[in-house]
């Protein structure tokens, strides 16, 4: 809308400033009194509010490298350039892969990088922007592609946290083939119990042996 309608919308500004402020001459001082009366209603005033809001609200002068003015010239930004670009590429994409298969899971699988490189430069561009504001067009075309995208089932994450989900399959692998080989391979250490000493005096009293014998030594007659 706003790129198409530029050369319109600055075509209307130097008309109604040129019927507003230009006083000189007799033509446009009759056209002043026929719409901007005050005893009318003052129809071109109203009309060209609504057209200077509704172009406002769509933050349309964000295309463009600078407001477009009533001296009919206005430059598109090169950002606006770039997103199109991407744009016309992701659609490309999405027309050729539906051409030759009917398999969604393929056409998310080629497409998978157009779309997240359109979404990532849209993403940058609202990052950068100081008041949030984006053109219209590339927010109602970015908005289409979205929708677009998840109508075909197709989600980026998806593919996105695929090798993160690799990663945690191996490592939980690992862990499970380390304990079950340390309990196969890594033998008990036999740790041999020191005796208190007061438990070795108690035996000898009774004629043990040796330390590890339970049962007292009998003494003859």
């Amino acid at each position: 809308m706003c790129v198409n309608c530029a050369t319109l919308y600055g075509n209307a500004i130097g008309i109604f400033y040129q019927l507003e402020t230009n006083t000189t001459d007799p033509g446009t001082r009759l056209c002043q009194d026929q719409f901007f009366s005050s005893s009318k209603v003052s129809i071109v005033d109203k009309t060209f509010k609504h057209i200077h809001d509704l172009w406002k609200s769509a933050s349309c002068d964000g295309c463009f490298q600078h407001p477009v003015k009533g001296n009919g010239t206005h430059v598109v930004r090169n950002e606006t350039i770039m997103f199109n670009e991407k744009l016309v590429q992701m659609n490309k994409c999405i027309n050729q892969s539906e051409a030759k298969s009917k398999n969604l899971t393929d056409l998310c699988i080629i497409c998978e990088r157009p779309y997240r490189d359109l979404n990532t430069f849209y993403n940058g561009l609202v990052q950068e922007s100081k008041d949030g504001n984006i053109c219209f067009d590339m927010v109602d075309a970015m908005n289409a592609t979205r929708f677009l995208w998840s109508s075909h089932f197709c989600s980026v994450h998806h593919y996105q946290n695929t090798p993160a989900f690799v990663v945690a399959g191996v490592v939980g692998l690992l862990v499970t083939l380390f304990y079950a080989g340390a309990g196969t391979i890594i033998t008990p250490l036999n740790t041999e119990l020191v005796q208190p000493k007061r438990l070795l005096r108690r035996r000898s009293r009774y004629g043990s042996t040796s330390p590890g014998s339970c049962s007292p030594k009998l003494v003859p007659p």
